[in-house]
């Protein structure tokens, strides 16, 4: 299974990637998960995504940092 997301404009000449894998679902043996929590920065990077994003100190991080946090 492949994720996706882009957010397109014609303006846009960066390629888009497809993700397999995710940080932290390092023992999930090929099939990775949806992640379904995923923070962003001031600037719209991503930060931390899925399982990486609730590991220990992630959410201290991101209060410090002022990112945003995206969940469904």
């Amino acid at each position: 299974m492949s994720v996706l997301t882009r957010h397109l404009h014609a303006s846009d000449h960066e390629p888009v990637m497809i993700s397999r894998r995710f940080p932290a679902q390092e023992t999930i043996s090929g099939a990775s998960k949806i992640p379904t929590i995923i923070y962003y920065d001031l600037k719209g990077k991503v930060r931390a995504v899925g399982a990486e994003a609730t590991q220990d100190g992630i959410f201290e991080e991101a209060m410090e940092g002022g990112w945003f946090k995206a969940e469904w």
